[in-house]
Formats: structure tokens, sequence, C-alpha cells
């Protein structure tokens, strides 16, 4: 077949229409010295294949979609700075220094430059969601910051390290922290309960709860309204959480064994509960009572031989605001750990001096008239539980046990503070210290207690706390008479009355009356009537 040649007029076009019925209309042209141009718009309709390179040396203008089959070059004015469309890796390639460019001024750009994937921003850079959880980097001063929901920074970076707003919690931490400031030892002095693990005991065997009753060191017991029910606390040492309770790791010596003696009944002003009252000053940084109140922790282990929900309260001094939470015992006898956060009471009285500054209570089964529905919240009046809370007092023979109990300032439970013995009996002294008691029945054995010496009527001796205490305390004194005796050059006689004469908060002066004693060395010590003698100095709140 021959060729076709087309010419037309400088005023006009020639169209070539193909017949209805026919194909595609197919253009071979010439291999070299003939194009097909034209000196207007070229308007092609329909598909049109190229067999060979198209080769645009002026702008193209296409509208509607394009699909490119193969690869696709975008060319850069240096070479190798080049984007290609891989079509074989699916992916769209940057070379080396090839940038990514966002506004008007390039002010960001993403690149990698041969060494280094590089994102440069010449203004701040934030990295998050719509709810402002950020990172955020400020070029001008060269910081960065991590933001929380709502724009709240908790961690900068700065010209000497980083700076953290709240609680920095670590599964551990490297180096011997010798530049550290403002802390003492790494995680301590954050449980404002004393004798949290119930290893103080200074008052010794099983105590019956009454009103207002202390049993361990600083842990108090209250029952009232509710005659005809009873239970006692004792220290446990045989039955106490190990490892591996709730996912935490720790470990017991003793625990608070409290059993209902007497079962109770279901009478409205029933408040039955197992406490420790911490001194104000203790919780002076909790910030109680103020619009920047903080959020505390409390967390324990306890064992019980029912299961429910029980109830545990927080309760200022004045026993007029109180926040109540429940927990749940799964499995009866069983070591369970719980960790319950309360929020901080903004508003209220608070006392930060020597007085009852907050209270931890453990509800053993109380009326309606200390229940309330809602957990979790400031209410006026004291409430120690709910409706539905379980209440131990009412089940005869049941048992509850404590371990491990810390109450800390913010939202994390950290784990326990172990302390040592000696630590712990100091702080339990500030409050309650056992001077002399002896127990030993048919064995009697010697205690000294000083040196006495005699005014003619009656004989005296000074002892000096080993604690300063909260305030001026009270001398708790019991069966002194003849189970104390007095020793001097005149023989030895039984001691008929012994008082405080005077009572500071560092030390008291007991006075022996009726015993004119003599000059020199004087001893106290336990008969052998099998009489039990106690001296204690009690500053307790």
């Amino acid at each position: 077949m021959s060729k076709i040649r087309l010419s037309g007029s400088n005023s006009g076009y020639v169209e070539i229409a193909a017949a209805a019925d026919a194909g595609n209309l197919t253009f071979t042209m010439p291999t070299t010295g003939t194009a097909l141009f034209g000196n207007g718009n070229n308007v092609i309709s329909g598909i049109t294949t190229y067999n060979a390179a198209l080769d645009i040396n002026s702008s193209i203008d296409v509208s509607g979609a394009s699909v490119f089959n193969n690869d696709v070059t975008f060319d850069g004015a240096t070479a190798g700075y080049d984007v290609v469309w891989d079509r074989s890796d699916n992916q769209l390639e940057f070379g080396d220094n090839t940038k990514l460019s966002f506004g008007a001024s390039s002010d960001l750009q993403i690149f990698h430059d041969g060494n280094f994937n590089k994102i440069q921003a010449t203004s701040n850079l934030l990295i998050g969601d719509s709810s402002n959880n950020l990172i955020t980097m400020y070029p001008a001063n060269g910081g960065v910051n991590l933001l929380y929901t709502g724009g709240h920074q908790k961690l900068a970076t700065t010209l000497h390290g980083v700076n953290i707003t709240g609680i920095c919690t670590a599964t551990s931490f490297s180096g011997d922290g010798s530049n550290l400031t403002g802390l003492n030892t790494p995680l301590s002095f954050r449980n404002k309960i004393i004798n949290g693990d119930f290893t103080i005991h200074q008052r010794g065997g099983t105590i019956a709860s009454s009103s207002g009753n202390y049993t361990l060191d600083r842990w108090r017991t209250y029952r009232t309204g509710d005659s005809s029910g009873g239970f006692s606390v004792q220290q446990s040492l045989s039955s106490y959480p190990q490892t591996n309770i709730s996912g935490v790791i720790d470990n017991f010596k003793a625990s608070a064994f409290i059993t209902v003696t007497s079962a109770g009944s279901a009478a409205v002003n029933n408040n039955c509960k197992f406490q420790q009252r911490i001194e104000g000053s203790n919780v002076y940084d909790l910030a109680f009572g103020t619009a920047v109140a903080k959020k505390v922790t409390v967390s324990f282990y306890v064992k019980c031989s029912l299961t429910g929900d029980f109830g545990v309260a927080l309760v200022n001094g004045a026993h007029n605001r109180s926040n109540v939470q429940t927990y749940t015992i799964n499995n009866a006898t069983t070591w369970e750990r719980k960790v319950l956060t309360f929020d901080g009471d903004t508003s209220g009285s608070w006392e930060y001096g020597t007085g009852i500054g907050l209270q931890l209570m453990f509800d053993m089964g109380s009326g309606s008239d200390k229940h309330t529905s809602s957990l979790n919240t400031w209410v006026s009046g004291e409430k120690h539980g709910t409706s539905s809370s379980v209440k131990l007092i009412h089940t005869n023979g049941a048992t509850i046990q404590f371990a491990g109990v810390q109450l800390e300032s913010g939202d994390t439970a950290t784990p326990f503070e172990h302390r040592s013995f000696g630590d712990e009996l100091a702080r339990c002294q500030r409050y309650y210290e056992l001077i002399v008691e002896r127990d030993e029945g048919s064995n009697a054995k010697e205690n000294c207690i000083g040196l006495f010496w005699g005014d003619g009527s009656n004989s005296f001796t000074w002892v000096k706390f080993h604690q300063k205490k909260r305030t001026q305390p009270t001398l708790e004194i019991s069966n002194y008479t003849n189970a104390f005796r007095f020793y001097g050059s005149g023989g030895g006689v039984n001691a008929s009355t012994m008082s405080a004469n005077t009572l500071h908060r560092d030390g008291m002066l007991l006075e022996q009356s009726g015993n004119a004693g003599t000059a020199g060395f004087t001893r106290v010590f336990v008969t052998n009537n099998g009489l039990k003698a106690l001296v204690a100095a009690s500053a307790e709140l």
C-alpha cells in the first residue's frame, strides 16, 4: 500500500475521521525527517498508542486520569538528583539529597544526604495527633518537648539535661546516684504510713477491738454502736505475702491478723474499723484543702476468709470530709495486692501541725450513716464504705490480714518502701515508747530503769526517752504493786504506788510514793509472782 500525504492550508486544518465501524486509526511515520504537527491545538480523542519514544520538547497539558505502565523518571537539574517511580519495586525512589519539600519557603524538608536521614524545619516541628499528644521541637532554642493529651508538657530537653514534669517510673536506674539532688536515697520517704509492714509491736499479744484501742504500733481499732460484735488484732509472723502477687515481687516478715470474735448486728450506728492516723506535718506536701491538692495512691496486700467488695476511706482529722473507694477480694484465703488512687481534696479543713492530718480507714462493717454511693469523691461527713460493702463484723470467726500498706503522693503505686527495724521503731516511738515490760512468770528477771534517789518520803528516777514525743505524753503503767520492786542499801521493798512526777516530750520523772528509798544504785525488776509489769509513755494521735 502506498503512503498517504496530508497537507492543509494555513487557514484551517485537515481532519481524518475513521469510519463508524472501523477500529483505531494508525499513523506510521517515517523514521526520520517527518513530523506530525499542527499549528494550533491537536485534539486526539479515544485511545492513542505510540510504539516508539514520544519526545516532547515543550510543555504538555493533560486533563483527566493518566496511567503510566512502566518506570517514570523525574530528572533533576543536577546529575543524580532524580526521583524515579520504580514499577518493579512498587516505590517512589528519591536519590541522595533529592528533597521532599513542604511550605512556600521550603519550611519542611525530608531527605537522605548520603549518610543520614534528615527532617529539617525552619519553624517549630510538631508530631502528634488531633488530641495534642505531641512531640515538639523548637529550632530557635534547640529544645525538644514531649506533651500529653491537652498540651500538658511532661518532658523537655535543656542545655544541661532533661526536665520531667510528674512522676518518673522506671524498672531500674543506672549509676550510683551521687549527683542526684533533693534525694537522700532512691525511692525513700514515700510512704506516709508508719509500720505499714507491721513489724513493730511494742504492746505485744492479742488486743481486742474497742473504741480507740491501739494494737500494733500506729494502728488503731475503733468499734462503737455495735455492742454485740467484736474483733481482735494480733501480729502474725507465719502467714504473709511473698513473691509474684499481681505481678509485684515483694517479701514481708509480718502481717496484721484480724479475727471476728463475736458477730455483730446491722445497727445503723455501727462503726467498726482498722485505721491509722497520720500526723498533719507528715501530709503537708499533699496540699489538701487547696486548689493544687495532689492525688494519693494507697496500695496493700490483703487476705480474707470472705469474698466481695470491701470499703476503704481517707478521712480528715476533723471527721467532716471523707473519700471512699472499694476493693474486691476475688479468692478467699489468698493473698492479693490492691491499688487505689484517690483524688486530692481541694476544699475542707485540714490539719498540718502535730494533730491528726489524714486517716486511712479499713471498714470492718459500718452502718448506713457511714455509707456513700459516690466513690473517689470527697463528701461531707465521715464515710467508710458503701451499702454493698462486706461487713466482716457480721460473720463470727471471719478473718482478714493486711501487709505492706503504703500511702504515697501521686497516681502511681511504687514498690513498698522497706525500712529497717530500727528506723521503723524510732518512727513509732515518737507516739508510743515502751520503757519496761516484763512477763516472766515464775522466772524472775531484773530490769533496771535508772538510778533512784530519796527525799526522805519518796524515791525518784529520771527516764530519758529514746525519741522526742509528738506532744507531752501520758504515763501508762500497770501491775506496779508487787510486780515492781526497789532495791537499795536498806534491802528490797515492793512498789506500792508509782506515778509520773513530771512529764516532758523528751523524758519523765518517775516517783515511788511511800518509800523514802536510799541513796545509791536502785533497781526495778519483776518479782516471781507472775505479774506483768509495764511502764510506757504515750503521745498517740
